[in-house]
């Protein structure tokens, strides 16, 4: 978790107390690691205040999903590459604004997308 934390902490400093909309992204290859990430933003958040972490992955209703979304103003949102375009593409997030991106453990992200990337 140490690579996560420093990323989690930066962007958290950066992001700051005042949160407006959709700020940060972190894709990743598994839905397991991003509950994991998902987890451990909202155990370093809790010290900021109005800042709200959603998790979109497959696997997982995507009504349940959009709800969570829709209910509050997210500020990160971590989520599988599917997930992600699928509700970019029902524009239900809006990526245009988005100031911090991650791509966590990017070479098995491109080692799936085929051999182009190899």
């Amino acid at each position: 978790m140490g690579k996560t934390t420093v990323y989690i902490i930066g962007i958290l400093n950066q992001i700051g107390n005042s949160p407006k909309g959709l700020l940060a992204v972190v894709l990743t290859h598994t839905r397991e690691l991003a509950m994991q990430i998902h987890k451990e933003f909202n155990r370093f958040s809790k010290y900021f205040q109005n800042l709200n972490c959603a998790v979109a992955i497959g696997g997982i209703s995507i009504k349940d999903q959009i709800k969570n979304i829709k209910s509050k103003e997210i500020n990160i949102l971590i989520g599988t590459p599917g997930r992600l375009l699928e509700l970019e593409k029902m524009k239900i997030i809006d990526l245009k604004e988005i100031k911090y991106f991650v791509i966590d453990e990017c070479d098995k992200i491109l080692t799936a997308l085929g051999p182009c990337f190899k």
